[in-house]
């Protein structure tokens, strides 16, 4: 019988659900839009402030957004919030240039073209979301004070005529980095405020409460699981909260955006309900949402692929019946969203940008680099071999090969002792610890030293809290270190990425592949590049494809001119060369940057060393890597 009613309902959503006939998209020569308000006047008109750049695009909607045209352009502005007033007039909230938020207010806004008043300095610092009215009338804007490096609130008693800051003196945890709190007020029904912060280095957005107004808040303490992406919380006017955001409820994740969910709660903010899919796609984000009283709910929110090719946004209609409609995990249906803005000089630099590794023009710039990713297994009690005799393997290996760099996963920083001493003065490296507390598995990378000189390295993480177990939901820590180096003998410069990712769980896989494809392009910044890295994933897997795919990087094996094993396992397990399984799934790989470099050979190592079948339950992977010019 409930399923009966949720098809009954779901019937009839589609039948009362009006398609979004939208003209062409709005183009705008800038590189990136994101909507940050959205706003209905009192003659009904829609308005959205879409940050583009550096300044603030007004666009307006007098169709309930099925047709939109750009109303006005505020240069030098960021982070607007638009906000309907006491007598219909529409505030406008924003940062200027110097840092001051500043506030302008149309008093007739349903005009084609509104005029505004001149700005008026209220504080240092930032706004994210609109102000609400207290039972006394009051207005209190959320904000972030610059010069308390804190959130806090403005306070307006008459009517917004002026402003008076008052910090909130809340101090929020794991506050690493230099993250944006975002604040958000959220009334309770008992008169109480809410004041929601999102703190970089964890995933909540964090609550503090006050009983007088505003004057005083509790201690922060987590709420919802978000991620260090913009999200949008907004009240209903039937006094449900609603929250737009990326991630399911229960996914952890943070650097990245990963789909956007619509949800709803009755019981302001203590359970949530609704999980439906705004869009499906992995690079939408910043939502804003209103809704008007009809019971209709609006949502803009912007698509900007990791890869850069476009920035855009989006209009979405839908209600509050259609998000609780009793059907877990629905995803919205295209007629009910329309693309409305495109940043088009964004397109014009992405096609800049990725031109060098579309190129087939590159000769080759010096001799090839010998490469290589191993995972050596620590000294597990169960390991196939003692690590003594393992350790003579690796040694044997690297000298067999005379590898010029190697990216090593896995060995605690004894067994990383025991091999920098083994191979001795020959290789240099460097070692960073996954675990700060345990001191357990480590990356590392070795290099020749004849040949190889080392510029510069560093590292980046693979999880909220550095050096802590939990990594994006998954159980254990992990990391990327990384090198630039230069070949001695050509004089060429290069990056190396040695990347261990979780080994269980896809959200932290999906969003390790995502952040270590941003750490690419921010780092290497256009030189020849390769990721070395046990990647504990198979190239069935979609954070696997997401590397694969290009135009950043791509996989070694396929794109390597001969390809040695390709069939063969890169987990043999200890196994003899001849009972290797021919499975054809790795889950080590090396990916590489085209049109500034190729891959001569790709070889899987299945053979003897030191009297014993392999050097680890891992099968190294060795490629032979030219650098092109």
């Amino acid at each position: 019988m409930v399923r009966i009613k949720n098809f009954i309902l779901l019937c009839l959503l589609a039948m009362a659900t009006l398609p979004l006939f939208a003209a062409a998209p709005l183009g705008l020569d800038v590189q990136r839009v994101r909507p940050t308000s959205l706003v209905m006047t009192p003659g009904g008109k829609l308005l959205a402030a879409i940050q583009a750049d550096d300044k603030v695009c007004l666009l307006g909607s007098s169709s309930k957004g099925e047709k939109w045209e750009k109303v006005q352009e505020l240069p030098a502005l960021s982070d607007a919030v638009l906000w309907r007033g006491f007598f219909g007039e529409v505030r406008l909230f924003a940062t200027a240039s110097d840092g001051s938020l500043t506030m302008r207010i149309c008093a007739r806004p349903d005009e084609e073209t509104p005029a505004w008043s001149e700005p008026v300095g209220l504080a240092k610092g930032y706004c994210s979301a609109p102000p609400v009215v207290l039972r006394n009338g009051a207005i209190l804007l959320p904000v972030y004070l610059s010069d308390e490096q804190a959130p806090g609130t403005l306070l307006s008693m008459d009517r917004g005529a002026h402003w008076f800051a008052r910090p909130s003196g809340v101090k929020l945890p794991y506050k690493v980095n230099s993250g944006r709190p975002d604040p958000v007020l959220m009334p309770y029904r008992n008169g109480r405020l809410a004041l929601l912060n999102r703190a970089t280095g964890t995933q909540w957005r964090w609550l503090s409460q006050s009983a007088n107004f505003g004057q005083s808040w509790s201690a922060p303490a987590p709420l919802l699981y978000a991620p260090d992406m913009p999200m949008s919380l907004s009240m209903l006017p039937n006094g449900k909260w609603l929250a737009v955001k990326n991630g399911r409820l229960d996914q952890r994740i943070y650097y990245v955006p990963d789909r956007l969910f619509a949800y709803l709660s009755d019981d302001e903010g203590q359970s949530w309900y609704g999980d439906l899919i705004l869009d499906s796609r992995t690079d939408a984000c910043c939502p804003c949402a209103l809704a008007p009283g009809d019971g209709s709910i609006y949502i803009l929110y912007a698509y900007q692929p990791l890869d850069g090719s476009c920035s855009e946004v989006y209009f979405v209609r839908t209600s509050e019946m259609e998000i609780n409609a009793g059907v877990p995990t629905r995803t919205l249906e295209a007629s009910q969203k329309a693309k409305i803005l495109v940043a088009e000089g964004r397109a014009r630099s992405y096609a800049q940008t990725i031109k060098p590794y579309l190129s087939t023009k590159g000769k080759p710039s010096g001799q090839p680099l010998t490469v290589a990713t191993f995972n050596i297994e620590y000294r597990n009690k169960n390991e196939g071999y003692p690590w003594e005799q393992r350790l003579e393997y690796v040694n044997e290996l690297f000298r067999k090969y005379e590898f010029d760099v190697v990216g090593v996963q896995e060995p605690f920083r004894p067994e990383y002792d025991d091999l920098v001493a083994r191979l001795g003065d020959k290789w240099e490296s460097i070692f960073a610890c996954t675990n700060l507390e345990k001191n357990d598995f480590s990356n590392s990378i070795f290099w020749r030293k004849e040949r190889i000189e080392k510029l510069d390295d560093g590292m980046f993480w693979y999880t909220e809290i550095p050096g802590k177990n939990g990594g994006f939901g998954g159980p254990s820590c992990r990391l990327c270190i990384w090198a630039k180096f230069r070949d001695k003998s050509s004089g060429n410069v290069f990056f190396l990425f040695n990347s261990h990712f979780d080994f269980v769980v896809y959200d932290a896989q999906m969003t390790s592949a995502r952040l270590l494809l941003s750490k690419i392009q921010e780092i290497a910044a256009g030189y020849p590049a390769f990721c070395t890295g046990d990647y504990n994933a198979t190239e069935d897997n979609p954070a696997i494809q997401l590397l694969a795919a290009g135009p950043w990087i791509k996989d070694a094996m396929t794109q390597a001119r001969k390809a040695v094993n390709p069939k063969t396992t890169s987990t043999g397990h200890y196994a003899t060369p001849a009972k290797i399984k021919q499975d054809g799934k790795h889950i080590d790989h090396i990916y590489f940057t085209p049109g500034l470099s190729r891959v001569d050979t790709w070889e899987i190592l299945c053979e003897e060393h030191a009297g014993i079948p392999a050097g680890s339950d891992h099968n190294p992977i060795k490629i032979q890597w030219q650098l092109l010019k």
